[in-house]
């Protein structure tokens, strides 16, 4: 059984493996069983070795949002950007980008956001439900 007091330990392999898509695996199973702690570390990994990743970065500024404090929403925020920036320009990411500004009191940004996630995805729940609590649109 994986445990969060096991886990590191049993996705040791998929840690070490030279694949993306296993390390990947193991950073979603470490943040999945409740350890966002060695998540993180695991996804600041594959970025060093894939920078390029658009979707590991999406996932880093995902679990920021999920921190209490502005130092997170900063974190979010860029991690954030470089994901569109390396292409993953995703209704999903542009979403979680306009939380990010929305915490930080850029709601101009937050707009800009979520109507590209709305361009993206017309039907994006998270998005939509964005605009109406914060825009009335």
């Amino acid at each position: 059984h994986i445990t969060p007091d096991n886990v590191k330990q049993r996705v040791q392999s998929l840690l070490a493996s030279d694949d993306y898509d296993d390390q990947a695996a193991a950073a979603d199973i470490l943040n999945f069983v409740g350890r966002p702690d060695l998540g993180m570390g695991a996804s600041f990994d594959i970025i060093s070795r894939w920078p390029d990743k658009g979707k590991t970065w999406m996932v880093m500024g995902r679990m920021e949002l999920d921190v209490p404090g502005n130092y997170s929403s900063i974190l979010a925020m860029m991690f954030l950007d470089k994901a569109i920036s390396v292409g993953w320009r995703t209704a999903d990411t542009y979403a979680a980008l306009a939380t990010a500004y929305i915490k930080l009191g850029k709601k101009n940004n937050a707009e800009e956001a979520l109507k590209m996630a709305i361009k993206i995805n017309p039907r994006h729940v998270e998005a939509r439900d964005l605009l109406k609590r914060y825009f009335n649109q």
